[in-house]
């Protein structure tokens, strides 16, 4: 049997034709050698660019790869880094490893270089980044810490925050000292992510840390200014996955010590079910000094950076989709206090002014008496995307001279029908550019239109990565810059719109997107605006009390609790204590792929499968 499938596999090989298999191809880089493979273009899958995260490394600052002892087989394509999904959780520990393809390895080519900066929403989406490279621009995708192994915030020597970004950081100084040898020009490297990738590469473009690793930013769909873009509570959350382990904490010490050692199997089994609803709940934070070989990432918040002019000096690109609500909505939203509680950046003193305000969002978008979900949808997209990007477009514009960009995606078309989950309305949805950006294969039915909205972005798309200047051969419409006097955006047409202006015009240059919605939300934000502020002190208010405080150490007075996930950290206590069971450590060398559900999980899917909650994706 084995001589068999010897023999079968010797001869299936030899019988291919030779041109029809990827040939192996070498490059020499500061590690070693690498060893890739050639089919249409060359492609090096799993170069790790940082050390091991395992161990007691989980929340440190990545440090640099070891030299390769022997050439590196780079093929292997799949590695992910540890993260919730919706039926569990995938991935392993020691992730930090990087993809390239390229049309070639030419160093003397000096190719423009574009890094993917994956969101997590669109985790099981492989993009196809074939019309990006036949463009002649080289491609690379980094894997970085996710979830709670990436963000947890801590502000510690063992978890000082930021993981993930630093991960980033680490992955772009790689590209620096390695992407020559790959055909790239490491002087023009172009940063682009969507939805929670987005907000990432925004708040790369505000760090002093990312100086001089990249050139060019897009941001789709999402930006630091977004609500959930940078953690409001970051202890909060910690404490509740401790206690949920079965844990009282006095301090963050002892929090760095409990997520150091337990077993990444039992820490996943307890936070899957708490990031479900996309909210994000361990995110980036905004970091204290700890010692002077531990560089922070971010010191201050993004809107005190964007607003002294602090941020780096590159063009930037940002926009988003018409329709930037939630993709799937579990029931009409029925407490309207909820809408505000969605926004972690606004504080209100008062109960009276929290109801006024409350009042004043559904008159403004016609909620009083509606049961429209679009309505509701449209809300939603203009709390969590629409306005923070046009809020910090605004800013940019004001602090910087630096270009920017912005658009609006309203193309839905068959190829975003196959690409985004089933919805009923009838606009462009979070995630449908996606579908034109990175289209490969054929599909029946698309329209002429589709094939020349994909030209036209990836036209956009390149030419901005290799110029600063978003131009398009398939569109004649020049896209200007928006600045603080000429507020311009390019919006790319629906098809009705396309069939009936300006024969088949794919795109228009407009003024002041979202005027009256922004003025709206900008007035409440002059009054109530509540920046982000990371907090360092546990206090126990109440040795009675099971719940534990969490204080901001510079002013006690102005904190607010999170209330998000209220009831879900209730219900999670009472289980655990009812069912409490010695949880096992260990130092970790790696986690395997796909653990499988713990006891704990599957009484956790029956209790928020109870609660009424609205999922948002990011």
């Amino acid at each position: 049997m084995i001589w068999y499938i010897v023999c079968t596999t010797f001869v299936l090989f030899f019988c291919i034709p030779s041109e029809n298999r990827p040939s192996e191809v070498r490059v020499n880089i500061k590690q070693g050698t690498v060893i890739g493979s050639f089919d249409s273009y060359y492609k090096f899958y799993g170069i790790p660019y940082a050390d091991s995260t395992a161990g007691i490394n989980r929340f440190q600052p990545p440090k640099a790869s070891p030299l390769f002892r022997d050439p590196f087989v780079a093929n292997r394509q799949n590695i992910t880094c540890l993260r919730p999904t919706r039926d569990g959780y995938d991935g392993i520990e020691d992730c930090l490893s990087l993809n390239v393809v390229s049309p070639t390895v030419d160093h003397t080519r000096k190719l423009p270089v574009m890094v993917w900066i994956k969101g997590r929403e669109i985790n099981n989406f492989d993009p196809a980044f074939k019309n990006i490279i036949d463009r002649d621009v080289v491609v690379v995708t980094p894997n970085f810490r996710e979830s709670i192994f990436g963000f947890l915030c801590l502000g510690t020597s063992k978890a000082p925050g930021n993981a993930g970004l630093k991960d980033i950081i680490a992955a772009l100084k790689w590209i620096q000292q390695n992407i020559a040898a790959f055909g790239g020009d490491p002087h023009n490297v172009t940063i682009f992510g969507h939805g929670s990738g987005a907000s990432l590469v925004d708040l790369l473009t505000l760090s002093l840390s990312s100086k001089g690793l990249f050139h060019k930013a897009i941001a789709q769909s999402g930006t630091a200014m977004s609500p959930w873009a940078v953690t409001r509570d970051n202890l909060q959350i910690a404490i509740k996955v401790a206690e949920a382990l079965g844990h009282s904490v006095e301090d963050v010490h002892r929090l760095s010590d409990i997520f150091t050692r337990v077993r990444a199997s039992a820490l996943m089994a307890v936070i899957n079910e708490l990031e479900s609803d996309n909210l994000l709940a361990f995110a980036p934070c905004i970091e204290r000094v700890i010692s002077d070989d531990k560089e922070p990432f971010l010191l201050k918040s993004p809107y005190q950076i964007l607003n002294s002019g602090e941020q780096l000096d590159v063009p930037f690109m940002t926009g988003f989709v018409d329709n930037e609500g939630p993709v799937v909505q579990k029931g009409l939203i029925k407490d309207w206090f909820s809408i505000v509680n969605l926004q972690k950046d606004l504080n209100f003193n008062t109960e009276v002014e929290k109801q006024k305000i409350t009042e004043q969002i559904k008159g403004f978008y016609s909620l009083n008496n509606s049961i429209e979900k679009e309505l509701h949808v449209t809300l939603a997209g203009d709390v969590m995307v629409h306005i923070p990007t046009l809020r910090e477009s605004h800013i940019r514009a004001v602090t910087r001279t630096t270009p920017i960009y912005l658009y609006q995606f309203s193309y839905k078309g068959n190829l975003g029908k196959v690409f985004v989950e089933a919805d009923n309305t009838k606009k462009a949805v979070h995630g449908q550019e996606l579908a034109y950006l990175f289209y490969e294969n054929s599909y029946e039915g698309s329209a002429a239109y589709d094939l020349a909205i994909v030209d036209m972005l990836v036209e956009r798309w390149t030419n901005f990565a290799k110029t600063g200047t978003p131009t398009s051969e398939t569109s004649s419409t020049e896209w200007q810059p928006f600045t603080q006097n000429n507020k311009f955006y390019l919006k790319i047409r629906n098809e009705n719109d396309i069939q009936k202006y300006e024969a088949g015009s794919l795109d228009i240059l407009l003024k002041d997107p979202y005027s009256k919605t922004l003025a709206f939300w900008q007035d409440i934000y002059d009054k109530y605006f509540l920046d982000a502020k990371s907090r360092w002190d546990i206090i126990h208010s109440d040795q009675d009390k099971d719940s534990i405080e969490v204080t901001d150490n510079e002013n006690i007075n102005n904190h607010t609790e999170g209330e998000s996930f209220a009831d879900i950290y209730e219900n999670m206590d009472n289980y655990i204590n009812d069912n409490k069971t010695e949880i096992e450590y260990q130092c970790l060398n790696s986690t395997s792929t796909v653990i499988g559900f713990t006891l704990v999980v599957v009484s956790l899917l029956s209790i928020v499968n109870n609660l009424e909650t609205s999922e948002i994706m990011l």
